[in-house]
C-alpha cells in the first residue's frame, strides 16, 4: 500500500493560493476554486468576526473596501490585522485560506492523508510557525514544510526533465504578484538540494508594477484636476474606495495585456476617460523595479560563489515573471537564457509534492543559510511562540498520525471554527537585503528517481497513411506495426524554422506504458524566439511512424518564450505501443493543416523541410520622392518575424506560399501638406515574373510631419511557392502627400530582389 493515498500541496501566495492534489492513480492535478486553479488570497472581515476568502472576499470588498485585505501574506509579521472595525489574528487569516483549500480538496478527492505547505527560503522560524499554527487551526494537525525554491528546483528536474548536474546550481527567479524571491539551489552530495543563497523583497511584485502604472496615469490627470485625483486615490468615502479599486484592477489587466499586445487601455473612474499605455511606456515604468530584482539575483549569485559556467538553468516562476522585459534583463545581465513555462504560478505547488516524496530523508543538524540543506521539513501544528524554533533535527514524518501503512485523513475542519488565540508578538523581520535570516533545522531531500509528470493537452489519432520510405528495422527495442514496442531513444540533429522561432532537435525518446494504455514519445528541442514579441501561440505537431500511422501532439514545457530568448522544450505525443514503429524511420511535422509544415525526418539520409529564412535584399537606404526608406531589408521566409504587432508576429504562411517581409525606417523629407505625408501599403508593390503586381498584406498607414521618422516598420507580401522563374522587383512608390497620385515610372523606384 502507498504511504499516502491522497496528497495535497499548497502554495499560499501573496495574491493567489494554489493547491495540487496527487491521487492514488499517480496523477497530479490542480485543485479548482470556482473553475480556476487560482484562489485569490484575499480575506474579508465580515459581521460576527467571520472571515470570507477568495472571490467571495473580493466581491464583498467592493462594497466595504476597509474590511478587505488583498495580500495577507505581506502581513505575516503583524500579529493582527484590522479589517474594518474588528481585529483578526494573522494566524486566523491564514487558517481561513487553508480551510477553504481543505474543503475543496475533500470535495474533489476525499480527505488528504498528507499535506505539504511551501514557504519562502528566507522565512525564519517565527514566520514558519505562523504557517504551521494556521494549518493546525484549519484542521491540518501535521504538515510538511518545503522551501519554495526547492519545490521549483524539483519541478525543473522532474517535470521539465532538465538536468542539474553535481557541482551545478539552478537559479530560481520568483516574481509573484506581491513579493520577489531569488535563490540559488544546488544538488547536495548525498541527494536532495542545498540553498546556497537567497534574497528578495516584500515590496517588489506585480502589485508594485500596478501602482507604477496608476502613478503614471495620475501625473497628467492630477495636474488637470488635483481635487478629483485626490478623491480617487485618497478615498475619503466608501464609493471612492470602490473607484480606486476599479482603477487598480484596470491597471493590472493592462499590465497583463501588455505581455501579449503592444498597447492597452486603462479606464479611469471619476474622470470618465480612457488612457492608452504602450508596451514601451510600461517597460520604462517597470524597468527600475525589474532591474532591482535582477541586481538582487546577480548579487545572490556572487555571494553564493557560483561561477557562470556552473549555472544549470535560470527558472522563472510566479505570475509576474511573464513580463517579457524580466526575461530580457536577466538574459542580458547573466548571459543565461531563462526558462519560463505557460503557467509559472503553478510551479511551486506542483513541485512541493514531489519535493516531499521521500518518506525518510537523512537528518542533518542545523546550519547557517549559506549552503544549508533545504528539504521537506515535517512539522506539527504547534502554537505560535515568540521563542525561536530550536535547531534540533526533526523527524522525517509528521509527529502525529498513524503509521504510513494506515495513514489517516489529516484534514478535519471544525464544525464551528473558533478564532485562534492571539499569539505572542512576532517581531517584524528587517529588510531581507540587510539581514539574512538563519534557516535552521533543515532536512536533506532525496528525489524519487522515477518521478515524472507531463502537462499534456493533445489528442491521438490512428489514421492509416502511405507506407513510410525510411528504414524499417526494429532496432533498439523497436517493433513492427501491430506489435508492442519497447523503449527507444535516438539523437536527431535537425534544425527547422516555424512561426518565427528556430527549433533545434536533440533526443527523441519513446517510453512505453507501465501497464495498459498509451506510452509517451518526446522530442527534446530548444526554441529560439527570433521575434521582438513573446512566442505565446500553441505549436502543434504530428508524429508519423515507420508504418505510416499519425499521432497528434504539441510543444510542451517551453512556455511563453520571451523575445530574443531561447527556452528548452519538448514535443510530446501519447502513442499506443502498437503504433510507434521504428523511431529511426519516424518523422515529425510541425504546424497545422492549412499551414506550410516544417518536416523533421529522423533518418539522416532523408531531406528535411527547414524553412530557413533567406535574405533577398540586403539593408540599404532608398529614396522615392519625398520618402526615404532607411535600413530597407527583405527576407524570404515561411513566417512573419514581427509585422505590425503581436497579432502578426509568429504567423506561419499558408501551404503553397512564402512571405517576402521587408523592414525599414521611413522619413518624410522636407515640407509636407497640411494633412502630413501619408505612408502605407499604397507605397509598396512587388512585380512578379508574369507581370502581375502583388499588394502587401499589412494595412497600417500614418501621416508624417516634416522630417518625422516612423521607425521599425514592416510590409509583407505572400508569393506563390515554389517560385516561378524570373525576376521579382519591389516597387517603392511616391504618390504625393495624400497618396492619391496615379503610379507611374516617374514616381516608382524599382528594387530587384534576389529570389533565385
Amino acid at each position: 500500500m502507498q504511504p499516502w493515498q491522497v496528497s495535497l500541496g499548497v502554495d499560499l501566495g501573496t495574491t493567489h493560493t494554489i493547491a495540487v492534489l496527487a491521487t492514488p492513480d499517480g496523477r497530479d492535478q490542480p485543485l479548482l476554486f470556482d473553475s480556476s486553479p487560482l484562489l485569490p488570497s484575499a480575506v474579508y472581515g465580515g459581521a460576527g468576526h467571520r472571515l470570507l476568502v477568495g472571490r467571495d472576499a473580493l466581491r464583498e470588498g467592493r462594497l466595504a473596501p476597509q474590511r478587505l485585505e488583498q495580500h495577507p501574506k505581506r502581513r505575516v509579521d503583524d500579529g493582527a490585522v484590522l479589517l474594518g472595525d474588528e481585529e483578526f489574528q494573522v494566524v486566523d487569516i491564514f487558517a481561513a485560506l487553508l480551510r477553504r483549500v481543505g474543503e475543496e480538496a475533500v470535495r474533489a478527492a476525499g480527505s488528504p492523508s498528507r499535506v505539504v505547505l511551501t514557504h519562502p527560503a528566507t522565512w525564519a522560524a517565527p514566520r514558519r510557525q505562523v504557517l504551521t499554527a494556521a494549518a493546525q487551526a484549519a484542521g491540518f494537525p501535521a504538515v510538511t514544510l518545503v522551501p519554495e525554491p526547492v519545490a521549483a528546483a524539483v519541478y525543473f528536474t522532474t517535470v521539465l526533465r532538465r538536468p542539474v548536474p553535481d557541482g551545478h546550481a539552478l537559479v530560481v527567479f520568483d516574481l509573484g504578484a506581491g513579493t520577489f524571491d531569488t535563490s540559488v539551489v544546488a544538488r547536495s552530495p548525498g541527494g536532495g538540494w542545498q540553498v546556497l543563497g537567497a534574497d528578495g523583497s516584500d515590496t517588489l511584485g506585480g502589485v508594485d508594477l500596478d501602482a507604477a502604472v496608476v502613478d503614471w496615469i495620475g501625473r497628467p490627470l492630477a495636474g488637470r484636476d488635483p481635487a478629483l485625483w485626490s478623491r480617487l486615490i485618497d478615498f475619503p468615502d466608501v464609493e471612492d474606495r470602490r473607484r480606486r479599486q476599479q482603477l487598480y484592477d484596470e491597471a493590472r489587466v493592462a499590465k497583463e495585456q501588455l505581455s501579449r499586445q503592444p498597447t492597452a487601455t486603462v479606464r479611469v473612474p471619476l474622470f470618465d476617460t480612457d488612457v492608452q499605455l504602450t508596451r514601451e511606456e510600461f517597460e520604462q515604468l517597470a524597468r527600475p523595479l525589474l532591474e532591482e530584482a535582477v541586481t538582487l539575483t546577480a548579487a545572490t549569485l556572487t555571494r553564493a560563489g557560483l561561477r557562470p559556467d556552473r549555472i544549470a538553468g535560470l527558472f522563472l516562476v510566479g505570475g509576474s515573471s511573464r513580463i517579457p522585459l524580466a526575461a530580457t534583463l536577466l538574459h542580458q545581465r547573466l548571459g543565461v537564457a531563462p526558462t519560463l513555462i505557460e503557467q509559472p504560478e503553478l510551479v511551486v505547488a506542483y513541485g512541493s509534492l514531489k519535493a516531499a516524496s521521500d518518506p525518510v530523508p537523512p537528518l542533518m543538524s542545523a546550519a547557517p543559510m549559506s549552503g544549508a540543506p533545504m528539504s521537506a521539513v515535517p512539522m506539527s501544528g504547534v502554537p505560535v511562540s515568540a521563542a525561536p524554533v530550536s535547531g534540533a533535527p526533526m523527524s522525517a514524518r509528521p509527529t502525529s498520525g498513524a503509521p504510513a501503512s494506515a495513514a489517516p485523513p489529516l484534514f478535519t475542519p471544525p464544525a464551528h471554527p473558533a478564532p485562534h488565540p492571539a499569539p505572542h508578538p512576532v517581531p517584524r523581520a528587517p529588510d531581507r537585503r540587510l539581514l539574512k535570516p538563519v534557516l535552521a533545522g533543515a532536512v536533506a531531500l532525496v528525489l524519487l528517481a522515477a518521478a515524472g509528470y507531463a502537462i499534456r493537452n493533445q489528442t491521438t489519432t490512428g489514421r492509416s497513411g502511405d507506407q513510410g520510405s525510411g528504414p524499417s528495422g526494429t532496432g533498439n527495442g523497436a517493433s513492427a506495426p501491430g506489435k508492442p514496442a519497447g523503449g527507444q531513444s535516438i539523437t536527431v540533429s535537425r534544425v527547422v524554422w516555424y512561426a518565427a522561432a528556430k527549433f533545434t532537435f536533440g533526443t527523441v525518446t519513446y517510453q512505453p506504458p507501465g501497464g495498459a494504455g498509451d506510452g509517451t514519445l518526446t522530442a527534446d528541442v530548444t526554441v529560439e524566439n527570433l521575434s521582438s514579441y513573446p512566442l505565446t501561440r500553441n505549436v502543434f505537431a504530428t508524429y508519423r511512424s515507420s508504418g505510416g500511422r499519425t499521432t497528434k501532439g504539441r510543444l510542451a514545457d517551453a512556455g511563453q518564450v520571451p523575445a530574443k530568448v531561447t527556452n528548452p522544450g519538448r514535443f510530446t505525443f501519447d502513442i499506443d505501443p502498437a503504433e510507434v514503429g521504428d523511431l529511426k524511420a519516424g518523422t515529425i511535422t510541425i504546424g497545422e493543416d492549412t499551414e506550410a509544415l516544417a518536416v523533421v525526418p529522423f533518418a539522416e539520409q532523408t531531406q528535411a523541410t527547414t524553412f530557413e529564412p533567406r535574405e533577398v535584399l540586403p539593408a540599404a537606404s532608398r529614396t522615392a520622392g519625398r520618402l526615404r526608406f532607411d535600413g530597407l531589408a527583405c527576407t524570404l521566409s515561411a513566417a512573419l518575424l514581427d509585422g505590425d504587432g503581436v497579432n502578426d508576429a509568429h504567423r506561419q504562411v499558408r501551404d503553397g506560399y512564402r512571405y517576402v517581409a521587408c523592414r525599414f525606417d521611413v522619413r518624410a523629407l522636407g515640407p509636407v501638406g497640411d494633412g502630413g505625408q501619408d505612408v502605407g501599403p499604397l507605397n509598396f508593390r512587388i512585380l512578379q515574373p508574369d507581370g502581375s503586381l502583388l499588394a502587401p498584406l499589412n494595412v497600417s498607414a500614418r501621416a508624417l510631419g516634416p522630417d518625422e521618422v516612423w521607425r521599425d516598420r514592416w510590409t509583407w507580401f505572400e508569393v506563390p511557392f515554389p517560385l516561378p522563374p524570373g525576376a521579382y522587383v519591389l516597387q517603392l512608390r511616391y504618390l504625393g502627400p495624400s497618396n492619391k497620385d496615379a503610379p507611374s515610372p516617374a514616381n516608382t523606384v524599382p528594387v530587384e530582389l534576389s529570389m533565385a
